[in-house]
Formats: C-alpha cells, structure tokens, sequence
C-alpha cells in the first residue's frame, strides 16, 4: 500500500478548509498534524477537513482528528469532519467516533457548523 498523504486548503469565510488525498496512517499522520499546528499557532481555530479523497485511515489519523477538534474547541474554535469515504466513514463508526463528532456529507454544512 503506497503511503502519502496530500494537503490542499481554501478559506471559506473565517473558516480554513483542509482537503485530503491519500493515507492517513502511521506514515503520514505528522503531516497533518505538523500542518494544523502550524495553523493554530498562526490564530487560525476553525477548521472542515475533506476526507472523500482519503482511501486509509489508521488509528495515528484518528489521533490526530481527536486532538486537534479538542485542542480547536479548548480555543474556542471548530474542527468539523466532512465527506468522508467510505472507507473512513466505515473506521470512524466502527470506532464509535461518529457519536463523538458530525461526519457531515456536505463541506458547505461542515463549513456552516465551523463557523459556530
């Protein structure tokens, strides 16, 4: 299995929109993790990650989504999940995340529920 892991962002209002294309695994997971650091020290809160390009995701992926929707709302910031692939939706529900956080379908509601 290749692992890499690509970051794309736009800025929806003061929303950061973040969209992923690859694995997010073990091997990569420092990536993204590195990149939302980065943001939140520059001020940037609130955030939508795009999953519907991730193919893999590990439980270091998964970490990292858990810390930083904390670390964003200990800011009184956002991190909102949306259109995950099936694949990653599947992970995430069997994990029990989806009670823990919205895996929204649209990135223009994920985008909406960022802003608060």
């Amino acid at each position: 299995m290749s692992t890499s892991l690509d970051i794309s962002e736009n800025s929806v209002d003061e929303v950061l929109v973040v969209s992923l294309t690859g694995t997010l695994d073990g091997h990569t997971y420092m990536e993204l993790e590195s990149f939302l650091s980065a943001k939140l020290e520059s001020n940037i809160k609130r955030f939508v990650i795009v999953l519907k390009e991730v193919t893999y995701i590990a439980s270091a992926g998964v970490g990292v989504l858990i810390n930083y929707m904390k670390q964003c709302k200990g800011q009184e910031g956002a991190l909102e999940v949306a259109e995950p692939s099936k694949s990653v939706s599947e992970v995430l529900q069997i994990l029990g995340l989806d009670a823990l956080m919205t895996l929204h379908t649209d990135t223009n509601n994920a985008v909406e529920a960022a802003k608060g």
